[in-house]
């Protein structure tokens, strides 16, 4: 069985090293960047079973990634996780292509989960995460204006 590799563009170094680190505990191979113009190089030459990227990248000004990757594959799953979470983001990335939204702050397991439940489980990890269902919390706080 092949290691499914993942592409995760985040311009958040933090969030990208934790989920990073998640993915690969979980026995994902996980390749990374911050950069929109990197991940569209990266998406195009490389054997991605998903790519988890953030609503908006940095690369030359701030970009909706997801239609760019769309453009090269029709059908590679697109996970954002986004603190851009207000109902017209959302509605973006879908209209973009995405195939899921989870908004920020994701909790690591919640994302593995995800990542698993559309590409299918790696080789059992020696050191799997525990993750809980989170309890219904609301979100609001983490609302950002839309961008211009």
């Amino acid at each position: 069985m092949s290691v499914p590799v993942v592409l995760l563009v985040h311009d958040d170094a933090d969030f990208r090293g934790l989920y990073r680190f998640a993915l690969e505990r979980a026995g994902f191979r996980v390749d990374d960047t911050w950069d929109a113009d990197d991940a569209i190089m990266l998406a195009h030459k490389g054997p991605y079973a998903i790519v988890v990227t953030d609503l908006y990248v940095d690369g030359v000004g701030t970009v909706p990634i997801v239609p760019r990757l769309r453009e090269l594959r029709a059908t590679l799953p697109i996970l954002v996780v986004s603190g851009w979470v207000g109902d017209t983001d959302r509605e973006a990335a879908a209209a973009w292509g995405a195939t899921d939204f989870i908004p920020l702050p994701a909790e690591p397991g919640r994302l593995v989960d995800r990542v698993t439940e559309l590409v299918g489980a790696p080789a059992p990890a020696q050191n799997p995460l525990p993750y809980t269902a989170e309890p219904d919390v609301d979100r609001s706080q983490w609302d950002r204006a839309a961008p211009p």
